[in-house]
């Protein structure tokens, strides 16, 4: 096997594993590759710029190949990241009765505005490029998306290109809608004062996992502080943990049990006397 192959197999194993490149510059870990491959190891620029692009090619390859001969289903999504920009995602699947559904991340990308013409144009474009010259437009089928209006006009525009598509829309963005009427009726009964209040509030998988987080975080902090307070405390392995040799053991905290015991020993030396125990 050629030096080229050998780097082409490397760049897709530390991709395939989430490995990032800048690891190759460890020492020990260069060094075991070293010993055992029994190569030259690649740097991380030769990597990214040689390597990388083939092996994203060859992927999407793959991917081409199994969609081509099959029904599929697209998926679109909008969200904002971390920077406040609009970011689209389009996920391609294989609908077949016989084959477990397989999803495949097309394309993602940045966008200025969010509206039914930037995420038509986002669609085809991505679509068209992923594809190529190949008939594709009569086998997507269903079209799954939030319920959003600008998703409803998306899927009309679209539908000149893509005859067979149905829309359909996520399961879980009807739920949270009936979920943010229900919060906006039981606001109206109980506290008809601030129902306003109640309106402005957004139950987005976004801002649900940032109050989880933000939940989280609250207990972990209250936990911290309590801990810090004990004196001593022990933990206890259950034996389905499947640990040999388990019992209780008592843990000393930061040392504040041993200090205990060196502030009271002239009461234990006491207690010890009046008992008939003398320590020695």
């Amino acid at each position: 096997m050629t030096a080229a192959k050998k780097n082409k197999h490397m760049c897709y194993a530390l991709v395939a594993t989430n490995i990032p490149f800048n690891k190759l510059q460890s020492t020990p870990f260069k060094n075991f590759l070293q010993k055992y491959v029994n190569q030259n190891i690649p740097n991380e620029s030769t990597l990214q710029k040689n390597y990388l692009k083939i092996c994203f090619e060859s992927t999407l390859k793959k991917i081409w190949e199994k969609l081509t001969n099959n029904f599929i289903y697209i998926m679109v999504d909008e969200t904002t990241d971390s920077r406040g920009l609009y970011i689209c995602s389009l996920i391609v699947g294989i609908l077949h009765l016989e084959i477990m559904p397989t999803s495949f991340l097309s394309s993602c990308k940045e966008s200025k505005k969010t509206n039914y013409e930037m995420v038509s144009r986002f669609v085809n474009d991505s679509l068209m490029e992923f594809f190529g010259d190949t008939l594709f437009q009569d086998k997507i089928l269903p079209f799954i998306s939030n319920a959003a209006l600008y998703m409803i006009k998306t899927r009309g525009a679209l539908k000149i290109f893509y005859s067979n598509m149905i829309h359909i829309t996520c399961v879980a963005h009807g739920l949270n809608h009936v979920a943010e009427k229900c919060m906006k009726v039981d606001s109206e009964i109980l506290c008809e004062t601030q129902k306003q209040l109640f309106s402005k509030f957004s139950l987005s998988g976004v801002t649900i996992t940032r109050r989880v987080e933000e939940l989280g975080t609250g207990i972990e902090s209250t936990l911290k502080e309590s801990i810090s307070k004990f004196i001593f405390y022990s933990t206890a392995l259950d034996e389905n943990a499947e640990q040999s040799d388990v019992r209780d053991v008592g843990w000393l905290s930061r040392g504040k049990f041993l200090k205990r015991i060196f502030d009271l020993k002239n009461k234990i030396f006491e207690f010890a006397e009046n008992k008939g125990n003398i320590f020695k």
